[in-house]
């Protein structure tokens, strides 16, 4: 999650020698078109940052006023893997991807803390006639990953939990094989993940199923009792 506000250095009266700087708390700033929002763990101070705080060097316009033009990022949670990285960072860039703000964004269900199972129920979700309950993975493909699930009407959408790989077009199947070759595995964690589709299976009563996951057409899934 994006933070509102940040901690920058800035200098008392906008210039003056080194005993001037100081913290001060600023919005986070909103990247623009072909801009990228970084989180700095650690600024270099190098002469041009000097001559800023002297006044002697304004930053061009549209730039921003705070010291330390030099700095060591830290990646995305997916590029933190480093299997994951090269493939996310393509699709970022393909995708022009900009993270969203903070106050752009509605949570409905409060945060369940630290889940103990795989799958773990942390809400409902209602449409239309739907009810579904909501369920939280524990982070197989991804941390915050949920699945919905209709037991009235037999319906589950499963995100990138489930996938139905022999429901893909011709297209699909090859666009999609790009991901396994670049990252080895498209979940965080293969074995949980897999311990969360055997978990939304688990849920699944005697009938006819219709399982809608990320990718791939819908799943036809017939579970009966003896």
């Amino acid at each position: 999650m994006i933070p509102q506000t940040m901690t920058a250095i800035a200098v008392r009266g906008g210039k003056g020698a080194a005993a001037d700087l100081h913290p001060i708390q600023i919005e986070t700033p909103a990247p623009r078109q072909g801009e990228i929002l970084i989180r700095v763990r650690a600024a270099g101070v190098n002469r041009p940052d000097l001559l800023q705080r002297m006044g002697l060097y304004p930053p061009p316009a549209g730039a921003p006023e705070t010291l330390g033009l030099e700095a060591a990022g830290e990646d995305g949670f997916r590029e933190q893997n480093a299997l994951h990285k090269p493939y996310i960072r393509i699709c970022k860039t393909l995708t022009a991807y900009q993270p969203a703000r903070p106050e752009t964004l509605v949570t409905p269900w409060e945060d369940p803390g630290p889940l103990h199972e795989p799958l773990q129920q942390i809400g409902f979700f209602d449409f239309a006639d739907l009810h579904f309950e909501v369920y939280e993975g524990k982070g197989g493909h991804l941390p915050g990953e949920i699945v919905l699930i209709d037991y009235a009407h037999h319906i589950v959408f499963s995100g990138d939990v489930y996938v139905n790989l022999r429901g893909m077009t011709a297209e699909q199947a090859k666009y999609n094989q790009y991901a396994p070759i670049l990252m080895t595995s498209v979940d965080t964690d293969p074995a949980l993940c897999a311990k969360e589709r055997a978990a939304i299976l688990q849920r699944l009563g005697a009938g006819k199923w219709r399982i809608f996951g990320a990718h791939g057409g819908v799943k036809e899934y017939a579970l009966s009792v003896q």
